[in-house]
């Protein structure tokens, strides 16, 4: 047998309809109905507002955004746009600050949005990765086949004479990364380094 279901709003009705017989309290009523003493107050002072129709259940999405774009901003936003077609949103902005200095404007994620709204914007193509000419791709048969070495810089190490090469080692197969520290004294270049530095397993 399905349970029995009943209207909110009546439920609501009949709830307010006991607390002006004067027949139950505002703690019996809440017991009486299942729910908390502030919502037996709540929907009580919204009867009061307006009658039985605020009984209804109002919508969950705002009416009004606070801090939503004005309409004129937006406007003058995309006015700008279509008169420098070529120009990225902060440059819009920063034309527009200098020109109406007592508008409100929005942010620059905001000022695109509003342009990629009104399709003024286009969308970048996903470049390929950069491969060089000819090149073959290294394939590992084993662990410890091939090893691959990422030069990372050299930064000095207190005095003038004295720095230090990183280097990063991977591993192919199993993607374990070695990170390497040449530690280089009187020494300015990475062949330098590699030929009389010592290396160091991070």
């Amino acid at each position: 047998m399905p349970f029995a279901s009943t209207d909110p709003t009546l439920e609501r009705a009949r709830l307010v309809a006991a607390h002006l017989d004067g027949l139950f309290s505002v703690t019996e009523l809440a017991a009486r109905f299942g729910v908390s003493r502030p919502t037996v107050y709540k929907w009580i002072d919204r009867y009061r507002d307006g009658g039985v129709d605020a009984l209804a259940d109002r919508p969950s999405i705002a009416r009004t955004q606070p801090g939503q774009t004005l309409t004129e901003t937006e406007t003058l936003i995309v006015a700008c746009r279509k008169a420098h077609p070529h120009w990225e949103p902060r440059k819009l902005l920063r034309y527009l600050t200098r020109r109406h200095p007592d508008l409100a404007l929005p942010v620059p994620s905001t000022a695109g949005a509003i342009l990629s709204r009104h399709g003024l914007t286009k969308k970048r193509r996903a470049r390929r990765p950069s491969k060089y000419p000819g090149s073959v791709p290294l394939v590992a048969e084993a662990p410890n086949a091939v090893w691959t070495t990422d030069y990372k810089g050299q930064f000095r190490m207190g005095t003038a004479h004295r720095r230090l090469t990183a280097l990063n080692r991977l591993e192919s197969p199993s993607a374990l990364d070695f990170p390497l520290v040449y530690r280089v004294q009187r020494s300015t270049t990475a062949a330098d380094a590699t030929s009389s530095g010592k290396a160091d397993f991070c």
